[in-house]
């Protein structure tokens, strides 16, 4: 098996067909698609069985809610493709050559990534690190941006050798991912054409009414993501989260006081989260994951 497309699945019915479609008509025939329902309520499940049923391809493994990362990290465990590649269920591929074009960047350098550009559905343009100016091999010291890891495919058997996962947290949790891989890779082939249509607006979370929690998860994840390029020496990353961070927990500090009543009712209970990830899991994951929770304390001192 030459690729394994990953896909966590939570209620997205309404885009999952455009999803699946554009990853089974992709020109490199020899894939895997691992479609991990993560406790789906809208027909997500059925229409996945569905295409199972049709195409030996699409494989389904099914647990109950536990989030976009968990569902990834069992996704990676059921992949046996030589190389993954990530996809959310409401994107899609901007035509049937992207896998083959990603796997022969990878194979041709000899790197364990290879990664292309990334437009909106309707053709914006993000921040200028979403699109690569040239074809080449490109140093992630350099580089130092940490959003868009489904741009990239990765060797499947690198990133068992060196551990990386994505962390248990309900938000921002591929942000570290994406910095812990294109790190323990140091050098990725990046393409200049475009290889992922990403969709916006429609899932856009309303703090005070998702409540505290994935507010502290967001916060937990770049707080994590800061520590993680400063261990690592990524200056301007570093930076750029430190400024993102500021501004978050200012949006938080100006919320209703309904969502600083739900962030100091949940504070305990993701404190008490994280430390046990952080007996449980790899030491590197630990000390990503434990710098938040010593450090969310003020932070919600500041939002309560």
């Amino acid at each position: 098996m030459k690729v394994s497309v990953i896909i966590p699945v939570f209620n997205q019915a309404s885009y999952l067909a455009q999803c699946l479609d554009s990853v089974l008509a992709q020109s490199l025939r020899d894939i895997e698609v691992v479609c991990v329902d993560d406790g789906s309520t809208d027909g997500s499940g059925a229409m996945l069985d569905g295409y199972a049923a049709r195409d030996p391809r699409v494989k389904v493994v099914r647990q109950a809610n536990a989030g976009a990362g968990p569902a990834r990290n069992a996704g990676m465990d059921a992949a046996t493709g030589e190389f993954i590649a990530f996809m959310d269920p409401d994107d899609k591929y901007p035509d049937d050559g992207v896998l083959a074009d990603l796997v022969r960047g990878a194979e041709e350098n000899g790197v364990d990534a290879c990664g292309g550009s990334l437009l909106m559905m309707d053709g914006r343009r993000l921040e200028p690190e979403f699109t690569f100016d040239a074809d080449g091999v490109m140093e992630y010291s350099d580089y130092q941006f940490e959003y868009g890891f489904y741009r990239f495919v990765f060797r499947r058997e690198f990133l068992r050798a060196n551990d990386v996962r994505f962390p248990a947290l309900c938000r921002f949790q591929d942000v570290p991912f994406c910095i812990e891989a294109l790190h323990a890779a140091g050098r990725f082939c990046a393409l200049k054409r475009v290889v992922y249509l990403y969709r916006d607006g429609h899932h856009s979370v309303e703090w005070s009414a998702d409540g505290g929690r994935k507010a502290l998860a967001n916060v937990s994840g770049i707080m994590a993501s800061y520590d993680l390029a400063v261990r690592y020496g990524y200056g301007r990353m570093a930076a750029r989260l430190k400024e993102r961070l500021l501004g978050f927990v200012s949006l938080l500090c100006s919320e209703s006081n309904g969502l600083r009543a739900d962030l100091a009712a949940t504070r305990d209970a993701l404190t008490s989260e994280l430390e046990d990830v952080k007996g449980s899991e790899s030491y590197r994951l630990g000390l990503a994951l434990t710098w938040p929770a010593r450090k969310l304390k003020r932070l919600i001192t500041l939002a309560t």
